[in-house]
């Protein structure tokens, strides 16, 4: 379910999103299915690129486009505040943030969105899509013992294999990229149902859709400060 949503996204950024745009920071890259078929749509486009994963930023950097120079991949984690020496450069456009920030710890979002917002220029935007608040997979893998909650005041779960999704409400989405100094360009649900063909259950889906903004008065405050 959650590769559909991926390819959904990729489509928007293709068609919409990413018009003019001529860099592109994109954290938790995996080996790039999203990122690859973007420069090939997009002749002008440079991309960094950023995972946990060795194996996956290694192939990405084999890839031919990125031996080109259209591609600068690090591995790197956003938690630790700062991106990778590899990416130092990095002023883009647009960053994207896909299924991302609901694997990390809550305690740690603030230092991966200030992770971000270092690689972005002054008026760059960052595209999120993530787990919505009230999204059936939440129930469906408590209910069944899936996953269980890491945090009983919060929707954080963690399933068996280890992995972790936490469950966004707007509110509380668009509270912390403001606290992080970002401003709010839209931040909704989007509201899909899914169905198991071998069974013919349904499960209803919820997801959250956001677009952000590193102020253009950064360019401002560093011209100002600088010596």
């Amino acid at each position: 379910e959650e590769v559909e949503e991926v390819t959904a996204c990729r489509a928007q950024l293709s068609q919409a999103s990413l018009g003019g745009v001529r860099v592109l920071l994109e954290a938790g890259c995996g080996v790039g299915n999203t990122l690859f078929p973007l420069l090939r749509a997009m002749p002008a486009l440079t991309v960094y690129a950023l995972d946990l994963s060795a194996t996956a930023v290694g192939i990405v950097r084999s890839h031919p486009l990125a031996e080109a120079g259209r591609v600068v991949a690090a591995v790197g984690d956003l938690t630790e505040g700062s991106l990778p020496p590899e990416l130092s450069g990095c002023a883009a456009d647009v960053a994207t943030l896909m299924f991302v920030l609901s694997a990390i710890a809550p305690s740690k979002f603030g230092a991966a969105l200030r992770a971000v917002r270092s690689g972005l220029r002054p008026g760059g935007a960052v595209l999120l899509r993530d787990y919505g608040a009230g999204d059936g997979a939440c129930a469906r893998m408590e209910a069944g013992r899936e996953a269980k909650r890491l945090d009983a005041s919060a929707p954080w779960l963690v399933r068996q294999d280890g992995t972790r999704a936490y469950f966004f409400s707007v509110e509380a989405l668009r509270e912390l990229f403001e606290r992080e100094g970002f401003e709010t360009l839209e931040c909704a649900y989007a509201h899909r149902t899914t169905a198991n063909r071998a069974t013919g259950a349904t499960l209803s889906r919820t997801f959250v859709t956001a677009r952000f903004r590193r102020p253009a008065s950064d360019a401002l405050d560093a011209e100002f400060s600088a010596p």
